[in-house]
């Protein structure tokens, strides 16, 4: 029989251990982030399903394209009304100009929208999840938007231009089932109106929402190097 002495030795080398994975899983999103988010994309072989508030970084939407076009069904639950972002501002003309080029490979961009006129009402003030899931094996979970600034390519040496942020990948079974129990609650287009795709012409509200998702011609925000 173990001492109280010999117990509490042993519980604290598993809180070390486990410490020590939490460690070595986190990724400061000013440097590793965007590596750690392309390394677990790039493995998917069934499905990515993402939801998040923003998408607009050039390489992580050519990376879904990519993966779209391999076959692997890729899902994106995105915000619908984004705070500061007008119908023809750069930044969201970009996001709809990557739903475009996901849908057109296969895949699949949706968004939460609300709009009282129409009768839609989303659950939720704004989606500010931060959630990928990979083949239902892995879960990132980040405190960044899928952008240039949320994950920008810069030189990290001195400092950069993005936020400290947190990114953590896991393979933890209990973790991988409540992040894909959030996801299929969230993403439910038979149940909940709110989630419409980014195609004008199947987002039946006003002529304003309307011209909100009005698909453009590559904007130049999308030959951002970063």
């Amino acid at each position: 029989k173990k001492t109280p002495a010999e117990l509490i030795g042993e519980l604290r080398e598993e809180a070390m251990a486990f410490a020590n994975e939490l460690k070595a899983a986190h990724k400061a999103a000013e440097g590793e982030a965007k590596t750690e988010l392309a390394a677990k994309l790039q493995q998917a072989q069934r499905a990515i399903s993402i939801e998040v508030y923003s998408l607009r970084h050039p390489a992580i939407i050519d990376l879904l394209v990519e993966k779209a076009r391999a076959g692997v069904q890729v899902t994106v639950l995105l915000e619908g009304d984004p705070v500061g972002l007008g119908v023809y501002s750069p930044e969201w003309q970009t996001q709809l100009y990557g739903c475009r080029e996901l849908e057109a490979a296969g895949g699949a961009c949706w968004f939460m929208v609300h709009d009282t006129d129409a009768g839609r009402y989303q659950r939720y003030l704004y989606v500010h999840a931060k959630l990928l899931l990979v083949d239902d094996t892995w879960v990132v979970i980040s405190t960044q938007n899928l952008t240039v600034g949320g994950l920008p390519a810069d030189d990290k040496s001195n400092g950069s231009f993005g936020s400290r942020g947190v990114v953590l990948a896991t393979d933890a079974p209990e973790i991988v089932r409540r992040v894909g129990q959030i996801f299929s609650l969230d993403f439910d287009p038979p149940h909940h109106q709110e989630c419409g795709t980014h195609r004008a012409s199947d987002v039946p509200v006003h002529s304003d929402r309307r011209a909100r998702f009005a698909v453009p011609a590559q904007p130049d925000s999308m030959a951002d190097p970063h």
